[in-house]
């Protein structure tokens, strides 16, 4: 249960202020704030309504770590050429192109041919990623559902993002040496 901006502390340091502004949108997203801040107990002399909300990390590390976070949620695409994606955005196998797509940063219009067709409610049908790169290597994937009673193998999200990061490097290597 995520604490709403008026329920922090009102702390007397910079870096809590730093989270306030910087990181409490991000905290609430990520329902980091239970693990970040626990109410503690009052003393015995103390009423209950004493209890104040205390932090249980240095404010600076969980800083450090929103930023790394929200700085590798975004994908280089200077090798990316095209991109298809065709699913139903409420079947259960449409997350990984659904989360891939939400990988690209907003400049990637410009220089990759995005095209997203969505499928209707009741379709059955796989999704399906296509990714183009500048040297014509195309990577094609298909999600479909898992099988009931089996446990669900098949590509995520971390392995797609790995390969076009891999091929891509391969690309930039290339061009390196090319001059």
């Amino acid at each position: 249960m995520p604490f709403a901006r008026n329920q922090l502390p009102a702390s007397t340091t910079e870096h809590g202020a730093l989270l306030r502004d910087y990181g409490l949108a991000l905290c609430v997203q990520l329902q980091l704030l239970p693990r970040i801040y626990k109410t503690s107990e009052p003393s015995p002399g103390q009423p209950l309504s004493a209890k104040q909300p205390r932090l249980l990390v240095p404010t600076r590390s969980i800083l450090i770590h929103l930023l790394k976070i929200s700085s590798s949620s975004k994908m280089k695409t200077t090798h990316l050429t095209s991109l298809t994606a065709s699913f139903n955005p409420f079947a259960r196998h449409a997350k990984t192109p659904r989360l891939f797509l939400s990988l690209l940063p907003p400049s990637a219009r410009a220089t990759v041919k995005v095209t997203v067709k969505q499928l209707p409610r009741s379709n059955t049908d796989p999704s399906t990623l296509e990714i183009g790169f500048k040297d014509g290597k195309v990577l094609k994937y298909s999600f479909h559902d898992p099988v009931a009673g089996q446990k669900e193998e098949g590509t995520k999200l971390k392995d797609v993002v790995e390969q076009v990061e891999r091929h891509s490097r391969g690309l930039k290597r290339k061009e390196d040496l090319a001059g």
